[in-house]
């Protein structure tokens, strides 16, 4: 029961400052609320959404490497058991100009986790930024079959085929998608409606 009080509470500080860094970020007092969610980072490090909040805040002003140690203990500290904190890191890294180190960390997290597809995506996504366009195709490629899911990373695989000028293989991930029912025929639409993103 107390581990269960601390955890409810640790969500409550966690919702409270989220509100306050949200509020402050709307009335322009971006530096403000980076300091509220570093302030909760600080005491919970693993507190996902402060930390995803905070990596699109300093992103936003093109400083990604200040939420880099707070990501950095958050991974540590949770292990792969929450995804959105590995997510979170990967990225910093790779936005702050660590590609190689981006690269490690998400082959760390497929090893440790080979059926959790999230770590192919930002493998592939990380490749991606590099310019490694067909490592980025293959990552997720490999990701189907170790997965056996032939759907897995369908729009994804689409968008990489687009950019390479591979329009066939693009409209067979794209025929996949639209199999999924009505969520495939709106990421479709969406596609459509902003090509080239």
């Amino acid at each position: 029961p107390a581990a269960a009080q601390v955890t409810s509470g640790a969500r409550a500080e966690e919702s409270r400052a989220l509100a306050l860094a949200i509020q402050l970020e709307r009335s322009g007092q971006a530096r403000e609320a980076e300091r509220v969610l570093i302030e909760l980072l600080a005491s919970q490090p693993t507190a996902s959404q402060a930390l995803a909040m905070l990596a699109q805040l300093t992103d936003e002003r093109g400083a990604p490497d200040v939420v880099l140690p707070y990501a950095e203990a958050a991974a540590a500290e949770a292990g792969y058991e929450q995804a959105a904190i590995h997510q979170v890191f990967i990225r910093a890294l790779a936005a702050s100009g660590r590609g190689e180190e981006a690269l490690q960390k998400a082959r760390a997290w497929i090893r440790a986790r080979p059926a959790d597809i999230s770590g192919y995506g930002e493998l592939s996504a990380t490749l991606e930024k590099l310019g490694r366009h067909d490592e980025a195709v293959q990552t997720l490629l490999d990701a189907r079959q170790r997965t056996s899911d032939d759907d897995v990373f369908a729009q994804e695989l689409a968008v990489l085929y687009e950019q390479a000028g591979r329009y066939d293989a693009a409209a067979r991930e794209w025929l996949r998608v639209l199999a999924w029912g009505e969520a495939g025929v709106t990421s479709v639409e969406a596609r459509l409606c902003t090509p080239g993103v």
